[in-house]
Formats: structure tokens, sequence, C-alpha cells
């Protein structure tokens, strides 16, 4: 029997335990004196893999701790900043303040952004599903049946996208500043959150709108300042007159009607002025004309009460208008329709007026009758 081929035997049984380590140490020399002779036995030995894995190195419980204090501090920074915040958003609920931001107006920021975006995308429709219907929310004071309405949202939506094309088609927008605060520029109510914004556009226009959310919970936008030409100044009317359907907003109209002193040297007063405006362009000067000539006679216009109505025929809005002068003798009463596009007011015909007079001149009651030319 050869010993030595019994020898390289035990010893191949004996390598693999030995590269794993896993062998006594008497084992352990023995495979390291027979290699050291024995060239096929050494040759198998260094075939097989040994574990090499490298010790983990022993952290730096120092460096380690430096390094959770940094993130802890980092993290109760974060947590202060969001306890601030919180804090001031909560107090500004509470007061309702100008300039102290809430969590309503941070919100309402962020929906009229999100609006003008829309809007200014082109997409027409999407945003008039935000808008409010403005003063329809109270069909028994308006007599606005809900089909009309429906009928009227379809003409404002139309309105809007033909006035948009021809003024913003083509612009994109180049950046959006948008300020919430409670307040705005028609009412002290701190209860109401108005939102102001400016809009910057790449070929270097600019444009002022004020969003307001009304009870219906929708928003109402007005357009405050276009810097621009006729096509803007469409856009600016069509996106008004949805906003409220009113000839101004909170009853000025009849306020600049009924002024003590309409005539301030040869001329309207300033006043009378925003009242001619309110008509269509092409009835500015026989709606002036008209004014100057029954205020230059002495006569006042007492009171003036107006309600929004439609008409089903020529399915249009209308003011349904009552207007009260007198003059030593009398009263006289006018009562008429001034019917009203997003470009503006239409003079009633004579068809439209019926004048009745308690007791004054028949020259009131003449007069009366063409104050709109």
């Amino acid at each position: 029997m050869n010993n030595n081929n019994n020898n390289c035997e035990l010893i191949r049984d004996l390598i693999p335990l030995y590269s794993e380590e896993l062998c006594s140490d008497e084992s352990k020399k023995i495979v390291e004196e027979h290699t050291k002779n024995c060239d096929s036995c050494r040759k198998l030995l260094e075939t097989l893999p040994t574990d090499t894995t490298p010790e983990s190195p022993v952290p730096d419980e120092g460096k380690a701790f430096r390094k959770v204090r940094r993130k802890m501090k980092r993290m109760s920074v974060a947590l202060a900043a969001v306890v601030i915040l919180v804090g001031y958003l909560t107090v500004g609920q509470i007061v309702k303040q100008p300039e102290i931001q809430s969590f309503e107006t941070v919100w309402q920021s962020i929906e009229v952004r999100q609006q003008v975006k829309k809007l200014f995308s082109g997409n027409i429709e999407g945003y008039m599903e935000t808008a409010s219907w403005g003063n329809y929310y109270d069909i028994n004071t308006l007599y606005v049946q809900l089909n009309d309405m429906m009928e009227i949202r379809e003409q404002d939506t139309e309105n809007l996208k033909k006035t948009f094309d021809a003024a913003y088609g083509n612009a994109k927008i180049k950046n959006i500043d948008v300020t919430s605060q409670y307040g705005g520029m028609y009412t002290e109510e701190n209860t109401i959150v108005c939102s102001d914004v400016f809009i910057e556009f790449d070929d270097g226009r600019m444009l002022s709108m004020s969003f307001n959310k009304e009870i219906d919970g929708l928003y109402a936008a007005y357009v405050v300042n276009t810097y621009a030409g006729e096509t803007e100044q469409a856009f600016e009317k069509a996106m008004n007159f949805i906003g409220g359907h009113q000839l101004t907003p909170f009853g000025m109209f009849e306020r600049f009607l009924t002024v003590k002193e309409p005539i301030k040297g040869n001329e309207l007063s300033d006043a009378v002025i925003l009242v001619v405006e309110r008509f269509q362009t092409k009835y500015h000067e026989q709606v002036t004309e008209s004014l100057t000539a029954f205020y230059e006679k002495g006569y006042l216009i007492e009171d003036c009460v107006l309600d929004l109505r439609y008409d089903k025929e020529r399915k249009m809005l209308y003011n349904d208008m009552t207007l009260i002068a007198k003059d030593a003798q009398g009263t006289a009463i006018m009562k008429t329709r001034l019917y009203t596009t997003y470009e503006g007011l239409i003079p009633p015909t004579e068809d439209d007026i019926t004048i009745y007079t308690d007791g004054c001149t028949e020259e009131l009651a003449e007069d009366f009758a063409k104050i709109f030319g």
C-alpha cells in the first residue's frame, strides 16, 4: 500500500475544512506540512477560495454621535419652523386682519393661482366651472330662472372665449404673483378674503386682477387694469361682466346718477362720466349730450332703483330701472329698461319708457324721457 497516496487522500479531505478554517490546529498543521512537499495537494489548496473578507471597521463612537446630534438639530429646527408657521396662521385665522396670513388666505392663493393658469392656458370651459354665478345665487331676488341661468352661462362662456382668443390666445404667462388678504377694494369686511393677482406675459404685457370668493363658494374675478389696447379691454369687459353682471359693484351706478353736483363748470362731473362709460362706446356721445342737457336745466335725479332681469324673447339681460326726478311743481317717475351686454349698456327706446307724473311740469316729463337720448 502506498502511504503517500493514503496521506494525499486524507489531506484532500481536510483541505476544504482548512480553507474555511473549520479544522483543528493539529489538522491545520498537518495540511500545511504536507502541502510543502506535495505539489498536487498544494495546487488543490490554492484553487479553493479562502475567507478574505476584511473585518468590519470599529465605528468611531464620537463621530457617529456628532452625526446624530446634527440630524436631531436639523429636525428640531424644521419642527420649530412648522410650529411657528402653524401658530402664525392660526392667529391670522382668528383675528382676520389685513397683512396677516391665515390658513384661509394661503389656501385661496393656491386656488386662485390654479384658476389663473387654467384661464390663460385657454381652458375657458374649465375656468367657468370654478367661476362664481355672480348675482344669480339669489333666484328669488333676481327673478332669474334656472334654465335662464344656464343660457346666460353659455353666453358668458362664448363671449369670454371670443375675447380671450383675440387678446391673449398666443400669449404665455411668464410670472404670476398672488397676494391674498382680508378686506379688499370694494369691501371693508374682514371676513372676506380678496386676492390681488399680477400677471406678466412673455410678450411684455401685464395684467392686474382681483378674485373674491362669493357666497356660492366660487370666485368672482375682475380685471383691474389691462395696460393695453382694444382687444384686451374687450376681454376685461367680458371678465368683469361674468363677475357680477352688474353695472358697477355695490350700487355705485345708482349713486353716480344721483349726485348733487352732476355739472361742474360746463361739463359733467366725474361721477356722471362714469355713468356714461357704462354704456357701449357707440352711445357715449349721445348719452353725454342728453345727460348734460337734462342737468343744465337744474334737474336732479332724486332716486334710482335697479333690478337685474332676463328677457326670454331677446335672450338678453336688462336692468329694470326706476328713476325719480323733481322740479318746483312736483315729481316725475320713469320706468324703463337698460339692456346690458358685456360690451356695455344700451339706451332705452321710446317703447321701453313710461313716465308717471305727480304735479310736475310737462317740460320735466318730456326732458326726463330723453335723459339717455
